[in-house]
């Protein structure tokens, strides 16, 4: 029996990697990682059977592949950033750097659903910067 075969496509190649390593990480018993994309640089043609992007990127993704072939998975902070950030003080500000708004922005609300109010976010999204 053939293994899946999976790719990742990130707002940069960067990102990319990030998702690569989670899913192999995870699936590599079960499935064949085949590459990983820049979103900005993708190639014409793509024979993945699946493609692994952040739910911020589904859209864009779909401009090059067919929808049903795209899995938005959600890489959620570790839970030793939560504690971190409740340790700091009431009214500092935390700088949540992301390589993107949209992403950086899910962060921080990941964030404040667990409470973590008590201090300003402050979003430096540094490839669009």
């Amino acid at each position: 029996m053939s293994q899946i075969r999976i790719s990742t496509i990130g707002s940069s190649l960067q990102i990319a990697k990030e998702l690569y390593r989670v899913t192999d990480q995870f699936f590599s018993h079960k499935i064949q990682m085949v590459n990983m994309y820049d979103i900005r640089q993708m190639p014409r043609e793509l024979d993945e059977d699946l493609f692994i992007v952040l739910p911020t990127r589904v859209e864009q993704a779909s401009q090059y592949i067919s929808r049903e072939k795209i899995l938005g998975v959600e890489l959620v902070p570790e839970a030793q950033l939560y504690v971190d950030i409740a340790k700091v003080p009431t009214g500092n500000s935390i700088v949540v750097f992301n390589n993107n708004t949209a992403q950086g922005k899910k962060i921080i609300k990941y964030l404040e659903s667990y409470g973590l109010n008590h201090v300003e976010y402050i979003l430096v999204p540094f490839d669009e910067l």
